[in-house]
């Protein structure tokens, strides 16, 4: 099982030299909660059952939402020669396999 409060220090390390702004633990335990959903969906088991494997992922992903924060629904930016553009969250999701469901054959 994998808890947000588990990875706070884990995310806060990884944002030190990529996301300056300053929020609170409170925030970011909230984004890595909706992290932990999102992996846990894909993966197609309940959040209380995730593997811990995928603690990396889920990290990932509250780095990706917070780095987007005021640039929401940014496809592209240009400025001054520099272009910017954004991996999607799929292309993260990538990483986490879905769990095989077997389905009841009737005869």
């Amino acid at each position: 099982m994998i808890l947000a409060e588990d990875l706070l220090k884990k995310l806060k390390t990884k944002m030190e030299n990529r996301i300056t702004t300053e929020f609170s633990d409170a925030f970011l335990i909230s984004e890595l909660q909706d992290a932990i959903f999102k992996v846990a969906e894909r993966r197609w088991v309940d959040i209380n059952r995730l593997d811990k494997k995928y603690e990396s992922a889920v990290v990932e992903i509250a780095l990706y939402n917070l780095s987007l924060i005021g640039a929401d629904f940014q496809i592209t930016h240009n400025e001054n020669g520099i272009n910017r553009m954004f991996r999607t969250e799929e292309e993260i999701l990538k990483k986490v396999t879905p769990k095989a469901r077997a389905s009841k054959i009737w005869r």
